[in-house]
């Protein structure tokens, strides 16, 4: 008896799963010219737990709203970006969140973009493009942050430092530069498993110490550190992206998680953003003025009475106030948005409004 079944479990085998860790290398980053859709979620989940083997079932991930990444061939970068970044030193660019003003200096940035150089050896970021004040300005890391060393295995660690300042081809009144030390982790392997699917991934933990500076046109000025910010990645072989992201801050020695994106497919009823939705059969929708202040006008017109919701959604898809949601008969409409009232930022957000069974979305820059 003992014999059969030892041939039993002999012949079991083969059809057994069997699953180890995998390498991450060059050829699983992203190439200029792909175009990949990612989804944001709000939900709660605890990114600390991980290790060897293990299953992160992250099924009950709802997408809030929707991204189509696109990683722009350096052929495509406009002045004064393509006078520091071209196909020698960069493999691709991409458009980044939009950064947080340096507070108590009155400086807002907007309109992020990263430059980057994939090697066998590894992925660094060599460039950023910021708007400062509405002005245009690319910025060189020297030393570049190097986001991962490849090949990525399992209980890999490295660091490394890097920071970037003004070029001096364009004279600026003032200073602002960063300096960050990046600690990578590669803490656990195994399987993730979201709305998209169910993968063989590594998972990287990254720990990102920040130092902003910034200086007047006299040369006095300070520097201060931002709160620790964590990254966790989760790769797959040939996946391009993080087939999850989970980004976190320290407050209070906690780890406040401030978003979650995943590798998806197209939701319908989802917010599109960076996608340019045009007006449709339903309704005629702008948004004026934008740039805007103190008030914005949402002008917009029914063909058929109806159920309309407009929100104001943040640049990850949350909603930051709901403006309107009751029943309106055809014929135009204006919705007028008190900024003052909100508290924003300075940066961009999203209007979104929902009629019948229509949708569409405008952004709208927010001075202060």
């Amino acid at each position: 008896m003992k014999k059969y079944l030892l041939f039993c479990a002999y012949c079991l085998l083969p059809i057994a799963p069997c699953f180890s860790q995998i390498t991450i290398g060059q050829s699983d980053m992203p190439s200029s010219g792909d175009t990949l859709r990612v989804s944001y979620a709000l939900d709660t989940l605890n990114p600390a737990i991980t290790g060897a083997n293990h299953t992160w079932n992250y099924a009950h991930l709802t997408a809030n709203s929707q991204w189509v990444e696109n990683f722009d061939a350096p052929s495509t970068f406009v002045f004064p970006f393509n006078f520091l970044f071209n196909v020698a030193n960069t493999s691709y660019g991409r458009e980044q969140y939009t950064p947080d003003s340096i507070p108590g200096v009155g400086i807002s940035m907007d309109n992020a973009y990263g430059f980057f150089k994939k090697s066998s050896s590894s992925l660094k970021q060599n460039g950023l493009g910021l708007s400062l004040n509405s002005l245009p300005v690319p910025f060189q890391y020297n030393p570049q942050d190097v986001i991962y060393n490849f090949p990525l295995n399992y209980g890999d660690r490295d660091s490394c430092d890097s920071q970037f300042g003004p070029p001096s081809i364009i004279p600026l009144p003032y200073y602002y530069g960063q300096k960050i030390h990046r600690v990578n982790e590669v803490d656990g392997w195994g399987t993730l498993i979201t709305p998209f699917g169910s993968f063989q991934t590594l998972r990287i933990k990254s720990t990102l110490a920040i130092r902003d500076t910034f200086a007047d046109s006299s040369g006095v000025g300070f520097a201060f550190p931002r709160p620790l910010q964590y990254e966790y990645k989760w790769l797959k072989q040939g996946g391009k992206v993080p087939y999850l992201q989970v980004n976190a801050t320290e407050i209070a020695g906690s780890q406040l998680v401030t978003q979650i994106s995943y590798r998806d497919s197209m939701r319908s009823g989802t917010v599109q953003i960076g996608i340019n939705e045009t007006s449709n059969s339903d309704f005629d929708m702008q948004v004026f003025p934008n740039p805007a202040n103190e008030y914005a006008f949402v002008q917009y017109t029914l063909d058929n009475s109806s159920e309309v919701k407009i929100e104001m959604l943040d640049m990850n898809g949350k909603r930051v106030s709901l403006l309107r949601d009751a029943k309106q008969t055809s014929g135009p409409h204006i919705e007028i948005i008190d900024l003052r009232s909100l508290d924003l930022k300075h940066g961009t957000y999203l209007v979104c409004i929902s009629a019948g069974n229509g949708k569409a979305v405008r952004r709208v820059v927010v001075r202060r």
